[in-house]
């Protein structure tokens, strides 16, 4: 077979002489024989002929095919106008604009854009002419244009030519360890396209030069072995590609081996049967290996060839079976890797070791049975001789090995090792230990030492450890192990005192534990007295040890005198004394049970009647507490205080008189009248007013909660006069007495409200399950007592919230309360849920601080109803939502006036022609009124009056078409002119509606945010309501700022420790959609690129509509999508149009060509609180997140002191029905975190 070209003759050969292009391929046997070749130029474009050479009988057989050769236009460019530039034309003036592409075949098509607009080839008109290349073919292409004002700074675009790689020819094979340099060059293009290298797929160069008429990417590398069959691609792209324009090469790489390895044994034993292995690593060509053992190829060698992935080969030469004779020697093995092509050779080699086993190791040094003293130093020596390779020695005391050397010598190993003997050294084997490599278990000896030491130490132990006086106690000496056992005695004062031994103990290292224990009545006196204990083996050294006794008693107080008789005026001194351990001890003065002083001496001044009684004193320790009672006398005389003056009373009834006296000693009374029979008087008593007490029957004082092990706080409230006396009991019914209960505490009682509400609290500690259930508090007055139970129980869920209220409402806010439930036993917070009602979508917000009871939830719509309910959260999880929800509707009008900025709608415009004709309408009706009045009285006139003057060209066509009509009623007449005063009414207050809108458009553009509006908001953000009930009592500033719909903010990213699930019937956020519709959004297009351009002149403020470098581009925002708007380091401002109901979203556009966006750059470090920032997390966005404060009132602007948590964004507006909701929560940021100063604003989280 022969493949004419052009009638030349290729050739028959498959591999075809002189074109190493040309290769045929396919199975010569099956008669397939396809014609490759690579890299086409132009040449090769041509009819190409298979001919089949005949063989007699049969005649010669062809078949033709055309082979086409396409090339791309080398370069492009627009006449007159390099890329990139700019023209100045008159609006209304036509030009043309004409567009070359050079050198492509066939000739190529040239399509025009309008910005990112296709202009329709009918307004085009081309041509085609011949290149000065040859074959190819140029196209000129021509516009004519007649600009509007619409085409200002519009762009008109082109793609660019397809990418040219130079550098490497495809076939051709590059050396590894080379220089290589690739170049892509695209031709045209406008704009320039941008030029990228790619290699398998992973993008590795991206540095490319624009020129004037093309851009070129040359990537410069060291040829690897990596390289071998990699595929580089060239992309290009510019804004007018939808995808990148490719051309792509196939590199081929010969490479030497990376490594040579041989695998085998390290280690043999005469007689074993092996494998060797000679392995050279990846190398293209493949690698001649060649295997020796001791310098000579052993026989059975056999080699093969693996392809690797990357198109190199992996060559292993192998030998198995391979048996090891008898030999004094270690076996040398070498393998040789040879590629021939390249030139190179690797070469490795390895020892393989012969084993041979050592002879049994011998122990120097030591005889069995010898005792050793602790403190001596013995040298032990071990030695073993023989063996391949020579052996290592070890020692082991017990299992645990030693550090020590083995010195090899010719023929033999030894090991020194020098002892301190210690008391662990008695009884303890020291084993030594040879091996090698060919011993399959150590060869090994032993020795045992008999050490004598004495006890290091007694231990001294007192039984109980603090005896009260009165007590027995023991006191036990127990001494350290010891070989042999050691003798004990305890001393006093110098003298001995007797006991007894206790059992003895097996010690450690074969010693013996000895005990030795005396008996004694601890008293007072004992307090503070050193007994000592000593222990001797006949080691030569005594060991000892002392204990002060510590014997508590209870306090002895000594007092002076126990009785004390003053007169009124003078001073009274006690002074005591008391004794007791442990300390401290209080000292307190009670008079009637209430403390009337503390410390060791009862001072009085100047005595007075109001003193006198019994005084007691009580010390306290932790033993118990003594009293001693004081009786104060004071002297004085006698006083009456009240008399009953006058009284009125009828004839034979009873009369009640009342003396009212003091003094002191006794004084006598009596009743006296002149000439009156006082044995008909009696005497009678009257008690004052009381109140019973009344139980708080509150949720959190009917039930406790503790952990096992932790503390149970039970609390016991009521109210009452006069002071109560709380009484608690057990479970079991039991009063609680706390010298007996040392498990519960009594706290003091409290006045909590310094009115009439009393508090107890009692402690339960070390809680267990059989503290569970009820306890009783028991409360008394002078009127009566009450109970009330309590029940204890373990940490669990909270109970939910009690009496949720709303009980304020704003336009944008309301103000809830309610009352905690049982807390769980642990620390509880809320979580609020609020929904627009008969909506399916709910809002989450956290509240803090966690014992608010009062919570602004702001942010939401107008006129807007919305239903709320109430969560309990802590560590065991939440309580159920309130039993009954509450729904409150926001005010349908603001108290500001205007809606906030960016929320203005086409919905509550009029038109103009509407109010003109209105105008009109009113004007007419209004003439028509005058003049039917005016007639009405003339006509009453006339029938009052002879003589009536002539009636006037007016009055005469009114009557006659009242003639016509007939009388007209006066009520007719009347409603006429009501309806027409009411419509010159509604006709002033839409021309004044008119004139006040337009009044304010020309103050202010819509949508533009000035550096003064900008520094009004942030310093607003700092005020707040005055009147947390009132919503009329507004502060007009604040309230501005907080209808405002777009704030400075700071964007937080919270720690991932808080994170609160998504409620699962939420819905995925709305796709992000990137269609730019020209026609419906022209209009809004114009006045978005008008208020750019108007913040250009506001120093420090920058548009998202531009592309900013990437050096300037912060880090801390990101507007999504795959091609980035950079956010610049400068404050920026929404432009939202009118009559669209998207919301200003921060941290994602959900419409991306309202690019816009306002926020304040992160400070360049923040430090905040561990508790500052609470994060929850919501799968969705929501238009509107509404802000809260915790304390229970609007912060300044709503968002100031406000919470949300949201998954990806921040938010701002109120919630709306079609939007899923978002949920972001934030840290309380005016209130001072652990005592520190106030957060700066600049650093404070608002939600918007």
């Amino acid at each position: 077979m022969n493949f004419p070209y052009n009638y030349i003759v290729r050739g028959f050969d498959r591999e075809i002489p002189g074109f190493p292009r040309f290769t045929v391929m396919g199975n010569a046997g099956e008669g397939v024989h396809n014609l490759r070749i690579r890299n086409i130029t132009l040449e090769d474009d041509g009819e190409y002929q298979c001919q089949v050479t005949p063989m007699v009988p049969s005649v010669a057989i062809r078949a033709s095919a055309s082979l086409t050769v396409l090339l791309p236009p080398t370069d492009i460019e627009m006449v007159g106008h390099s890329s990139g530039s700019k023209m100045t034309v008159k609006s209304g003036d036509s030009f043309s604009l004409e567009c070359v592409a050079r050198n492509a075949k066939p000739a190529p098509k040239i399509h025009w854009f309008r910005g990112s607009e296709r202009i329709r080839e009918a307004n085009q008109e081309d041509t085609e002419e011949d290149s000065t290349e040859p074959e190819r073919k140029n196209t000129k292409s021509r516009i004519t244009i007649t600009p509007t004002h619409i085409d200002n700074n519009v762009v008109y675009m082109y793609e660019p030519g397809n990418p040219e790689i130079t550098g490497y020819i495809e076939g051709d094979i590059v050396r590894a360890n080379t220089k290589k340099t690739l170049t892509c060059r695209s031709r045209g293009g406008n704009p320039l396209p941008e030029v990228f290298w790619y290699k398998n797929g992973r993008q590795i160069d991206t540095d490319f030069v624009k020129h004037h008429s093309y851009t070129v990417n040359e990537y410069e590398f060291i040829v690897s072995s990596s390289d071998n069959n990699a595929k580089y691609e060239c992309h290009v792209q510019n804004v007018m590609t939808s995808q990148p324009k490719k051309s792509d090469i196939t590199m081929r790489v010969n490479f030497s081996p990376s490594n040579v390895n041989i695998s085998s044994p390290d280690q043999v034993n005469v007689g074993d049967v092996i494998s060797i292995s000679c392995i050279a690593e990846n190398s293209n060509p493949p690698s001649d290996v060649s295997l020796l053992i001791d310098g000579q190829t052993p026989p059975g060698v056999t080699s093969r060839q693996h392809k690797t992935p990357d198109g190199g080969f992996t060559t292993v030469a192998n030998i198995s079976g391979y048996e090891v004779g008898p030999t004094n020697s270690d076996l040398t093995v070498n393998c040789y890797a040879s590629n021939q092509p390249l030139g190179t050779t690797k070469v490795d080699v390895k020892i393989i070791t012969v084993l041979r086993p050592p002879s049994p190791p011998i122990i120097f040094g030591y005889e069995e049975g010898t005792v050793l003293r602790k403190g001596e130093r013995r040298r032990l020596t071990c030695k073993s001789t023989g063996g391949n390779p020579l052996p290592d020695l070890k020692w082991y005391k017990g299992s645990k090995l030693l550090k020590t050397k083995t010195i090899k010598e010719a023929d033999s190993s030894v090991s020194h090792m020098s002892v301190l003997l210690e008391m662990s050294d008695n009884g303890a084997e020291y084993k030594c230990e040879a091996s090698n490599s060919a011993t399959p278990n150590p060869l090994f000896n032993t020795t045992t030492l008999t050490v004598m030491y004495p006890p290091t130490g007694v231990k001294v132990e007192v039984l109980p450890l603090t005896p009260k006086a009165g007590e027995q106690a023991i006191l036990t000496c127990n001494t350290t192990s010891a070989f042999p056992k050691a003798n004990v005695s305890w001393w006093r004062d110098g003298f001995q005192v007797e006991g007894w031994y206790g059992p003895e103990k097996a010690g450690l290292y074969q010693g013996t534990i000895t005990s030795y224990s005396i008996n004694i009545s601890a008293t007072p006196e004992l307090n503070k007295e050193i007994f000592t204990c000593q222990a001797d083996n006949g080691f030569g050294t005594t060991t000892h040890d002392a204990i002060i006794l510590d014997v508590h008693f209870a306090p002895i107080i000594e007092l002076k005198e126990k009785e004390i008789q003053a007169k009124e005026g003078e001073d009274v001194v006690v002074e005591t004394t008391a004794n007791g351990n442990p300390e401290p001890l209080t000292f307190t003065w009670k008079k009637s049970g209430e403390v009337v002083m503390s410390g060791r001496t009862l001072n009085i001044t100047q005595v007075n009647k109001d003193i006198a009684g019994v005084y007691v004193l009580e010390v306290t320790n932790a033993v118990g507490t003594s009293r001693k009672n004081v009786t104060v006398g004071v002297k004085y005389v006698p006083i009456i205080t009240e008399v009953t003056h006058r009284r009125k009373v009828n004839p034979g009834s009873k009369v009640t008189l009342e003396c009212v006296f003091e003094g002191s000693p006794t004084v006598e009374v009596e009743w006296k009248r002149k000439n009156y029979d006082m044995s008909r008087t009696e005497t009678v008593s009257y008690a004052g007013k009381v109140k019973m007490p009344e139980v708080e029957d509150s949720p959190l004082y009917k039930k406790a909660a503790a952990e096992l092990g932790g503390t149970g706080t039970l609390k016991c409230r009521v109210r009452a006069s006069p002071s109560v006396h709380f009484t608690w009991f057990t479970k079991d019914h039991e009063p609680i007495d706390t010298d007996v209960h040392t498990r519960y505490e009594v706290l003091p009682s409290e006045l909590v409200d310094n009115l009439n509400t009393y508090e107890s609290i009692l402690l339960v500690k070390n809680v267990t399950m059989r503290d569970h259930g009820f306890f009783l508090c028991q409360v008394r007055n002078t009127l009566g007592f009450t109970t009330t139970h309590i029940h204890l129980e373990g940490t669990t869920r909270p109970d939910p919230p009690l009496d949720l209220k709303i009980l304020n409402i704003t336009h944008d806010s309301v103000l809830l309360t309610w009352l905690p439930g049982f807390d769980g036993g642990l620390q509880q917070y809320f979580r609020v849920r609020y929904q627009v009602l008969n909506s399916f979508r709910y809002l989450y917000m956290d509240i803090y601080p966690r014992n608010a009871t009062k919570f602004w939830v702001t942010g939401l719509g107008l006129g807007e109803t919305y239903d709320f309910s109430l969560v309990a959260i802590n560590e065991k999880g939440e309580s159920d939502y309130t039993k009954e929800s509450v729904q409150g509707t926001t005010l349908s009008k603001s108290p500001f006036g205007t809606r906030p900025p960016g929320t203005t709608t086409r919905r509550g415009r009029i038109p103009s022609l509407v109010i003109v004709i209105i105008t009109l309408v009113g004007a007419a009706l209004l003439v028509l009124n005058v003049a039917l009045v005016t007639c009405f009285f003339k006509r009453k006139a006339r029938k009052r009056m002879t003589g009536s003057p002539p009636l006037t060209e007016m009055e005469k066509a009114i009557s006659r078409v009242l003639a016509t009509k007939g009388s007209i009623p006066r009520v007719v007449t009347l409603a006429v002119s009501t309806i027409g005063g009411l419509l010159v009414i509604v006709n002033v207050v839409l021309v004044g509606c008119v004139l006040h809108r337009r009044r304010n458009k020309s103050k202010e553009s819509p949508g533009t945010v000035t550096g003064e509006t900008l520094s009004s908001i942030s310093e607003k953000s700092r005020e707040s309501y005055t009147n947390e009930d009132s919503a009329d009592d507004y502060d007009v500033d604040a309230a501005r700022v907080a209808a405002a719909s777009t704030y400075l903010i700071e964007q937080l990213e919270p720690p991932p420790q808080y994170a609160s699930r998504a409620p699962s019937h939420i819905l995925p956020p709305p796709s992000v959609h990137n269609d730019l519709n020209i026609d419906a959004q022209f209009e809004e297009n114009l006045k978005r690129n008008q208020y750019n351009a108007g913040l250009d002149h506001v120093p420090g403020y920058g548009t998202l509509g531009r592309r900013l470098p990437s050096s300037s581009v912060s880090d801390h925002y990101n507007t999504g999508g795959g091609d980035q708007y950079p956010v610049s380091t400068s404050r920026y401002n929404t432009y939202i149009p009118q009559g669209s109901n998207q919301q200003a979203t921060i941290g994602s556009h959900a419409h991306p060509h309202y690019n816009g966006s306002l926020r304040r750059n992160m400070p360049q470090k923040l430090h905040f609180p561990k508790d500052y920032i609470r994060n929850g997390s919501m799968n969705n966005v929501v238009g509107g997140g509404g802000t809260m404060s915790p304390s229970g009132t609007p912060s300044g602007p709503p968002t100031e002191s406000s919470y949300s948590t949201t998954g990806s964004s921040h938010t701002l507006g109120s919630p709306a029905r079609n939007n899923p909701p978002s949920l972001s929560t934030f840290a309380t940021d005016h209130v001072p975190q652990n005592g520190g100063t106030i957060i700066p604003i600049e650093q404070r989280g608002h939600l918007v």
